[in-house]
């Protein structure tokens, strides 16, 4: 039986997906994989049903952050602040449906857009 060829789809203009986060958290310095660990736990454990793709979206988030803390050499101390639960609890914000957050800062944006 014939191969086929692998179909490609899409455009070059078209942002290539990040690699997934389990493989981009590895590839951190280890002060800041044990961090991410840690925020992993916490949100997991203050989540309640129904917020699982919120949780997902903060932690994607989250290691976009580190990435980019660990990138410029920036300390996780520096990243976290002294409340890194302030840290995890905003993350979460900006993923929850409904939230009031979210609908606000889409209306600066917004503003500021059209100023």
């Amino acid at each position: 039986m014939p191969s086929q060829s692998p179909t490609i789809t899409g455009t070059a203009d078209e942002p290539t997906p990040s690699p997934p986060r389990t493989a981009r958290i590895a590839a951190l310095p280890a002060e800041f994989r044990a961090a991410f660990g840690a925020f992993e736990t916490y949100l997991a454990d203050r989540r309640s049903i129904g917020e699982a793709d919120a949780t997902a979206g903060a932690l994607d988030d989250l290691a976009l952050l580190f990435e980019h803390a660990a990138a410029d050499g920036i300390p996780i101390r520096s990243v976290v602040g002294e409340e890194p639960a302030d840290v995890a609890e905003a993350l979460l914000e900006n993923h929850l449906e409904g939230s009031w957050n979210v609908a606000v800062r889409a209306a600066l944006t917004a503003a500021i857009d059209a100023a």
